[in-house]
């Protein structure tokens, strides 16, 4: 588990995880995930306590997550995802590699779809709100 208060994990910092590390507890407080903090690291499940929290944090790039990995809210497997109608964009990467999103509910008020936002997840169809103004580059 990461400290409540961490705002940042810096480039390469889980690069070679332990094998032992399956879980990763991710508070609310980070905002910033620098490029390939979690490159190599694969099949690791990220538990969170709030999807909002998780739509602010800034990710380099696809290695800034562990491939391939679970999100978790609260400890329950998030397979049909809602974001919250605070978020006005959904940043780069964000779901990109979570294979078990098969839905997501987008908010009214969402503007812009980040770079390769859900690429790589299980979602068979999407209803892009109205107010959308971009949506990036891979998004889906």
């Amino acid at each position: 588990m990461l400290p409540e208060g961490l705002t940042t994990i810096e480039e390469r910092a889980f690069y070679y995880p332990s094998k032992t590390i399956t879980t990763i507890t991710i508070p609310s407080t980070l905002t910033y995930i620098a490029s390939d903090a979690f490159a190599n690291s694969k099949n690791v499940s990220i538990n969170i306590s709030s999807v909002e929290s998780w739509c602010n944090i800034i990710f380099d790039n696809t290695s800034s997550k562990p491939s391939n990995s679970k999100l978790f809210l609260n400890s329950e497997l998030l397979t049909e995802l809602i974001i919250p109608n605070s978020i006005e964009k959904i940043n780069d990467y964000a779901f990109s590699g979570m294979l078990d999103i098969v839905s997501v509910s987008l908010p009214e008020n969402l503007k812009a779809i980040g770079n390769s936002s859900f690429s790589f997840t299980g979602l068979t169809s999407i209803n892009i709100p109205n107010k959308v103004e971009e949506i990036g580059t891979k998004a889906f």
